[in-house]
């Protein structure tokens, strides 16, 4: 036989509390990976326009410089680190890349940073 108890006041407040704690952590799981999606997709963007205009202007160290300025200026903080290179008739530019979080350092368990590596193949030949 099942033992009940006479009173069940405050049963209810219990489920909810438990129901509105797991709502919130997982309404900050997905804020924290749209912010993620959102930071590599900018980034993306950001760095192979940043590598076009440097194969643009011949990849010259002048064009690189003006497109790493132009990278810095609309990046900020996003891009943590820029390497610039050339290989050949190409200019690639490699970046690290650390999404902003809204969840405490602890609780991320997935890496910082993320690395980025665009090559752009420069038609007018590099001197």
């Amino acid at each position: 036989m099942i033992r009940r108890w006479r009173d069940d006041s405050g049963a209810g407040l219990i489920g909810l509390a438990w129901g509105v704690l797991a709502f919130w952590m997982f309404l900050l799981l997905a804020v924290q990976l749209a912010m993620a999606v959102h930071t590599r997709t900018t980034t993306t963007g950001l760095g192979y326009e940043a590598t076009r205009q440097a194969a643009l202007g011949g990849g010259t160290p002048q064009a690189i410089a003006a497109a790493d300025r132009w990278l810095e200026d609309r990046a900020g903080d996003l891009v943590t680190e820029r390497r610039w290179s050339r290989a050949g008739d190409s200019v690639v530019l490699e970046v690290v890349i650390r999404p902003p979080t809204v969840l405490p350092a602890s609780l991320v368990r997935w890496p910082a940073t993320s690395s980025r590596r665009f090559t752009v193949h420069s038609e007018t030949g590099l001197p």
